[in-house]
């Protein structure tokens, strides 16, 4: 130090050091309380974490014990359900086998008794059996049990065919006596014993030849109406609704017991037949009609004073018009006309209604799969030989 002035500052910075040093001297010992709480905290919680790591070992074992007596149980319960399944499949085999005897011994006996629905309840039984099941694999069921299977589904394979045979022979013979009652009753068997379309396409059959009795009484009194009676006017179109209405009470009848006896799904076929019959009634009374009333030679003679009136100068002096038309003859004819068409319509959607109702009730069955027959259904209506001579009359 060469000056006072210089040991000054010196002192000065020493001190103002020391006064610094103090203070944060101080602001320690200010402090050492609260950073004492603070490591007992920390400490506490040093040995708390302590105990949860204990804790959460003896949890780890726990849950490691736990999964594995989960893994035993579950391993039990799977073999339980397998042997679950092999119980119920065992039972269930047991049970067809005493169902196939049980059918095996009442076909024999019904047939013998001439019980026709009890012996096609215990085929429409057999033809149920999953018989690969029953059989099982080669090898795993012993020859008594596959003598006795093969037996059985012999006897039920002849007695199969037998009724077949006799229901068809019975239903004849029902047919040529015009037994109804009988008829029937055989009808309903049919689908028991695997003969659903044969059984429809022979009873539609019967019920097409009453619709066609029924049409030639009905078509016999039209050819021979008078012009006096207060009917002539609408004649033809009457003819036409009594046969819609014969068709449509034949439908309404019989739905019932095929949709019982056959199932749903079936009445597509039923009406398909049944329209037949109708469109060959309603083409013929439709012929009749042009042919009465004239109408090629109106619409020629309509067609001509079109023509006449759009061009008078086409026409030579010795042309003229065939025959003047009566306005009031001609509003018969259209008024006749109209009520044919409409009343035709309606037949229709009633034959569309019925046959989509029957295809609604099928099961196991997608709304994509349903619109597609209703497509068919439709289109069958609209294009029936019916329809098509309407469109002709009317277009």
């Amino acid at each position: 130090m060469e000056s006072i002035d210089d040991l000054k500052k010196e002192y000065e910075s020493l001190f103002d050091r020391e006064k610094k040093v103090d203070q944060e001297l101080q602001q320690l010992l200010n402090n050492h309380a609260i950073n004492e709480n603070k490591f007992n905290s920390i400490k506490s919680i040093c040995q708390s974490i302590q105990i949860i790591y204990k804790d959460s070992q003896n949890l780890s074992k726990m849950i490691d014990f736990t999964s594995d007596l989960a893994d035993n149980v579950s391993s039990k319960v799977r073999q339980l359900d397998v042997a679950k399944g092999r119980v119920s499949s065992c039972i269930k085999r047991v049970t067809d086998i005493l169902d196939l005897k049980a059918c095996t011994d009442g076909v024999t006996e019904a047939l013998n008794e001439e019980d026709y629905e009890s012996a096609a309840n215990h085929i429409h039984k057999y033809l149920s059996f999953d018989k690969d099941s029953l059989r099982l694999k080669s090898g795993t069921i012993d020859v008594a049990e596959k003598n006795f299977l093969d037996q059985s589904f012999n006897v039920l394979q002849e007695s199969k065919t037998k009724l077949q045979a006799i229901v068809n022979e019975k239903y004849d013979l029902a047919l040529q006596s015009q037994d109804v009652p009988q008829m029937e009753r055989f009808f309903k068997i049919f689908p028991l014993i695997g003969l659903s379309e044969s059984g429809i396409e022979k009873f539609s059959s019967y019920l097409c030849d009453q619709i066609n009795h029924s049409a030639d009484k009905n078509f016999s009194a039209l050819v021979i109406t008078d012009k006096s009676n207060e009917r002539w006017s609408v004649m033809f179109a009457d003819a036409l609704i009594l046969l819609f209405e014969r068709v449509a009470r034949t439908v309404e009848a019989y739905q019932p017991v095929i949709e019982a006896s056959y199932g749903h799904g079936h009445m597509f076929l039923f009406i398909k037949n049944i329209q037949k019959e109708c469109d060959k009634q309603s083409v013929r009374i439709l012929d009749k009609f042009k042919e009465i009333r004239q109408l090629n030679i109106i619409l020629r003679n309509v067609q001509n004073i079109i023509n006449f009136n759009r061009n008078p100068s086409n026409f030579s002096n010795g042309q003229r018009i065939e025959e003047r038309i009566d306005p009031r003859d001609l509003d018969e004819l259209l008024t006749e006309i109209t009520l044919i068409s409409a009343r035709s319509a309606l037949y229709g959607n009633f034959v569309i209604k019925s046959i989509v109702s029957d295809l609604t009730g099928m099961q196991n069955q997608d709304s994509q799969s349903l619109n597609s027959k209703v497509a068919q259904v439709k289109h069958f209506v609209n294009s029936c030989d019916l329809q098509c001579s309407i469109q002709e009359l009317v277009g």
